[in-house]
């Protein structure tokens, strides 16, 4: 087969090229080592030695990695004149001839030395930035304004600014509204004919894809974070979340982005009008109703549209419920954000009576939403208890998580809570939750917490020492638990925390000597005084496990 090996682009000479057919093979032929050689094959190789003299095929060249570089070194740019900078960012802006080993950069990474050294020397290189004009690539500009920006008071940066924004057009917009959302102390008048020119901005003209069925809460936003509208709907949020001196100039920036027709701008608009709240409440909530008036129900899929709607629901319910009730029959993610948002809405205690009065009256997807707020909300575990017999898997296992802060309820809540998780549908895949609750509870264990050791143990098992299942650490957190339940409670009860670490030993769970040997009392020489345990005493064979480690 080898013999028979000529690849096509051998076979295609060029005139007034030398033939390379045959390289294939003798590169091939040349590897093979000698004693495997064939005598076919090693004629062959003779003849291709013959027919390329002084040419000897070289190995293959290893796989290698590394960082593209800037085309000038930290070093160098320590020392560089503004002429000297110059001569490179013209340089560079150009596309060089392609270097194979090490791999060098071009204009961009030579943009984020520039970033560096405008960092320490701010003032040069602010004085260096308006000295670049449009022939430059955006990136030099845009490279100072971003290194700059914390560093220059607000006339100073507003010159700068008007300078980029001048030079670049829209190309200056995301560094331009990224400086305005760190720095909103550094806008003035000036700036606002640029903020406005950016909030209508052809870019984006659509959004980026179609809604699926698992929703496109990350997509809208990440798409409204990358547009330039967006972009500006975010910096008119920074600024009004930092005051109120520009509200009159700003508002109607905030109403047209509201009712822009692209939805991943909506999503970022959300945040202006939340921050419009703050000094205009009227206003925001007919904005944010003009906002939420979106015929795809999407416009609710993404955390600042939640954000909003939950503010409003506060302000307003009965005006914006019907919202409410349209995201939790929404599609795939939207439906998981609008239970969140309900669930919210029943702690603050402002549902409608039009609105869903509990978790059953939710669709899978809203309840599994729901069960994420009111795991959060520890206080609130009433609504939580339904939702550990769910009959979808992801709503137990998003309700479970709130058993990690069952111990910080009142001890009779506790109780109430944990008894519940034990008789449930959700105790055996998440009983990990409890275990860690357990374990991180710093003060007294209630009365309740022997019991859930015991189902815990009865449940894992030989797992909680099986170092190849999750389980566990689960044992881990159990020797915590109930070395200090042991400590802490009467003599019947100790005797069921010994029945627990037997079971425990026997599994082999992670950490028993160990928490064993601190555990300790010097003064006893035997931990679990035995002779509590029974009238016979140590030597009638009725030893607790301390005694038998030893």
């Amino acid at each position: 087969m080898l013999l028979d090996f000529y690849p096509a682009w051998e076979r295609r000479r060029q005139k007034g090229q030398r033939s390379a057919w045959g390289w294939s093979q003798y590169e091939l032929l040349s590897a093979i080592c000698p004693s495997r050689r064939s005598a076919a094959g090693r004629r062959r190789l003779v003849e291709w030695e013959r027919k390329f003299p002084g040419q000897v095929p070289s190995p293959p060249t290893p796989i290698q990695s590394g960082v593209v570089g800037s085309p000038v070194s930290d070093h160098a740019a320590r020392h560089m004149t503004d002429e000297q900078w110059h001569r490179a960012l013209n340089k560079y802006a150009e596309p060089q001839p392609e270097r194979l080993w090490p791999p060098q950069g071009g204009a961009h990474e030579l943009a984020q030395t520039l970033s560096s050294r405008a960092q320490q020397e701010p003032e040069r290189f602010t004085n260096f930035a308006f000295m670049l004009g449009p022939d430059a690539p955006a990136t030099y500009l845009c490279a100072i304004v971003g290194a700059v920006t914390p560093h220059l008071d607000a006339g100073r940066w507003g010159q700068l600014a008007l300078h980029t924004h001048q030079a670049l057009g829209s190309a200056a917009a995301p560094t331009i509204c990224r400086a305005l959302q760190s720095a909103p102390q550094n806008f003035t008048a000036a700036s606002l004919p640029a903020l406005d020119s950016y909030t209508m901005d052809p870019h984006p003209e659509q959004d980026i894809r179609d809604a699926d069925a698992k929703g496109t809460r990350t997509d809208l936003l990440t798409a409204g974070m990358n547009a330039t509208r967006g972009q500006a709907a975010l910096a008119v949020a920074a600024l009004l979340f930092h005051g109120s001196e520009h509200l009159r100039a700003l508002t109607p920036l905030v109403a047209r982005l509201a009712n822009d027709p692209v939805l991943a701008v909506r999503v970022c608009a959300a945040q202006a009008v939340l921050a419009l709240m703050h000094h205009d409440p009227q206003i925001a909530l007919d904005t944010a109703e003009q906002l939420l008036n979106h015929q795809d129900a999407n416009v609710y899929n993404a955390s600042t549209t939640q954000r909003l709607l939950i503010n409003t629901l506060v302000r307003e319910s009965s005006r914006f419920a019907a919202h409410l009730a349209r995201a939790l029959q929404g599609p795939g993610d939207t439906a998981e954000l609008a239970g969140q948002s309900w669930a919210v809405a029943t702690i603050q205690g402002c549902l409608t009576p039009d609105l869903p009065n509990s978790t059953h009256e939710l669709n899978a997807l809203a309840r599994r939403g729901a069960a994420t707020v009111f795991a959060n909300n520890i206080d609130h575990y009433p609504h939580l208890v339904p939702l550990f017999n769910d009959a979808v898997p992801d709503v137990r296992k998003n309700a479970s998580q709130g058993m990690r802060q069952a111990f910080d309820l009142l001890p009779a809540q506790a109780d109430e809570l944990v008894r519940a998780f034990l008789d449930s549908d959700a105790f055996p895949d998440h009983l990990e939750h409890l275990a860690f609750a357990l374990y991180d509870h710093t003060g007294p264990l209630p009365a309740v917490a022997i019991d859930a050791c015991e189902r815990i143990v009865q449940h894992a098992g030989k797992d909680l020492g099986d170092l190849r299942t999750h389980r566990a650490a689960d044992g881990h957190y159990l020797v915590s638990a109930v070395l200090r339940l042991y400590r802490q409670s009467p003599r019947l009860q100790r005797i069921r925390c010994l029945d627990i670490i037997d079971s425990l030993s026997q599994a082999g769970a992670h950490g028993l000597n160990a928490a064993w040997r601190t555990s300790a009392d010097p003064t006893n020489p035997c931990l679990w005084a035995c002779r509590e345990l029974s009238g016979r005493g140590p030597g009638a064979g009725d030893v607790c496990l301390g005694c038998r480690l030893r």
